[in-house]
């Protein structure tokens, strides 16, 4: 089974993870135009005066002044619309090409998607829907051809100012979105606006666009008073949808018919969620759940299995075992089962000691042909890698105190190398 891209988009971490294939080539020139032909006009004002008789080099001179004048307004007439045509509107709210995207994806026909920020009003196309406004900023959904053109653009607004938001594409077209929404969300299409419930604090919010006009297959918000917010989106080869996140209090997934309500250990907790093609709730389950904070970062689905990372600090359970360290940063990854979210196995890295300073993070997962999943990371004073609830079986001691690593795993959590990278 070919393995399914998994998503973040472009944060603070630029995790490696995610396939974005990022394509500039086809970027699109701004056209400016302007609303009012410039134009010039000179008035001859009659003179009232008394005339006096005039000599022969007077009237040559006057009519020498009068074809001057004549020529300068010509002059005018000419350079002015071509003046008014160049010059760019100042307005703030001045229509441009779309903003660069933060997130690039293509489907098997080779249509990109780009997933992006904008406040004004932007013009993405020539049609009467192409152009979107927004006062505060928010997302766009853009489809374009393997030519360049514009195939349906659509915005999301959210409640407020923020660059979360990620997206997978299924080789078939279908592009799936989610983010944070402080708020009821709002997606507009041509074909109306769709409006999300807000639970309190941040909710997460789902919305897939499907067909060559990129109408809304479904939309939905999930969420509790607390703050809950997803950070990795990913697809199965049968459009099956995984997300990942961070939750606080109680969320609820699904308000009917089978509510799954999810209740974290006292701060933030890790999330894992899976819907259906139509939307439906598949099953949500904690992660790393414990009475400080922990979440779930990175995605990577692959064949019958899920694979989840993310940070944990103190005491932290995972499925039926509980792993705890006393140091500030520590990583896991955790299998789950496509069909339930039930934990198979789950790995840690940590440090050794509980020296200040020491540390770990990590970026992935990324899954490699043959079925291994690889992860890079980078680690400040030694640190061990193991399964939880046993002792580290290999020992990391990074160059000069701090340096990157790669680590591989087989499917079965099996660790097959840990190697120092820049």
């Amino acid at each position: 089974m070919v393995p399914a891209r998994a998503c973040r988009g472009a944060d603070a971490r630029q995790h490696p993870t995610c396939d974005h294939e990022v394509s500039w080539a086809s970027r699109r020139i701004p056209t400016i135009q302007t609303g009012e032909r410039g134009e010039a006009m000179v008035q001859v004002l009659g003179d009232h005066r008394t005339r006096q008789p005039r000599t022969t080099r007077q009237r040559a001179a006057r009519r020498t002044a009068a074809l001057a004048l004549m020529a300068v307004a010509l002059l005018v007439a000419l350079v002015a619309p071509a003046a008014a045509a160049t010059v760019a509107p100042t307005s703030s709210a001045a229509t441009v090409s779309e903003p660069p995207p933060r997130q690039t994806e293509h489907d098997a026909a080779g249509n990109r998607y780009d997933l992006g920020f904008f406040t004004g009003t932007v013009a993405f196309g020539p049609g009467p829907h192409d152009t979107l406004t927004a006062t505060n900023k928010s997302a766009f959904v853009a489809s374009y051809t393997p030519g360049g053109a514009l195939r349906w653009v659509h915005r999301i607004v959210k409640g407020f100012v923020s660059d979360w938001a990620y997206m997978a594409v299924t080789p078939g077209g279908m592009a799936v979105v989610t983010g944070p929404a402080n708020g009821p969300a709002r997606i507009s299409t041509p074909y109306g606006d769709r409006v999300l419930p807000a639970f309190g604090g941040f909710d997460t919010y789902t919305v897939e666009f499907g067909g060559a006009d990129g109408h809304i297959v479904f939309a939905r918000s999930d969420g509790g008073a607390g703050n809950d917010q997803p950070y990795a989106v990913a697809l199965d080869a049968f459009g099956n949808i995984y997300e990942v996140g961070g939750f606080g209090q109680t969320a609820t997934f699904a308000a009917s018919p089978t509510p799954v309500a999810l209740t974290s250990g006292l701060l933030t907790d890790g999330f894992a969620v899976s819907f259906a093609a139509n939307g439906t709730l598949r099953w949500a389950v904690a992660l790393a759940a414990g009475p400080k904070i922990t979440n779930a970062y990175g995605l990577a689905v692959s064949g019958g299995a899920v694979f989840v990372e993310g940070p944990w600090t103190g005491t932290a359970a995972f499925g039926s075992v509980t792993a705890y360290s006393a140091a500030a940063s520590n990583w896991y990854i955790s299998r789950l089962g496509t069909s339930d979210g039930a934990v198979a196995w789950t790995r840690v890295i940590r440090p050794v000691t509980t020296t200040a300073g020491d540390g770990v993070v990590a970026f992935g997962p990324v899954v490699q042909p043959g079925g291994d999943f690889t992860m890079y990371g980078h680690a400040w004073g030694d640190v061990g890698f193991g399964a939880v609830g046993y002792p580290a079986t290999t020992t990391f001691s990074p160059a000069g105190g701090s340096q990157g690593f790669t680590v591989r795993y087989a499917p079965n959590g099996f660790l097959k190398s840990v190697t120092a990278s820049p």
